[in-house]
């Protein structure tokens, strides 16, 4: 199914609430130097499944109501580019999810 992960943290977590077969989304991503080696980054996007699917009772899945479940989400990052590459720190929200928010 395809999946909306404009969010570097997203391609490596499990989000059904961003799985849709049809979705259309928006936001912006700013990159700003703060020094000569660290960056830092602000990502923030509108989600918006034109189609979701819905698992049902017995483990089946259905197409539930066309555009309901839309959602926000952010990030704020701080990225060392280092010699061995970039090192980075993030703060995420995901509107949907239990924990809102997620340091990695």
């Amino acid at each position: 199914i395809p999946y909306f992960d404009l969010i570097p943290d997203m391609g490596t977590m499990f989000l059904p609430e961003f799985r849709s077969p049809q979705h259309v989304g928006g936001g912006f991503n700013f990159v700003f130097s703060l020094r000569k080696k660290i960056d830092f980054r602000i990502d923030a996007y509108v989600y918006q499944p034109i189609l979701r699917l819905v698992k049902n009772e017995n483990g089946s899945f259905h197409y539930g109501e066309g555009f309901k479940g839309s959602t926000i989400l952010g990030s704020a990052s701080i990225i060392y580019n280092s010699i061995v590459g970039p090192i980075r720190a993030t703060f995420n929200f995901f509107l949907r999810k239990i924990n809102h928010f997620l340091f990695r």
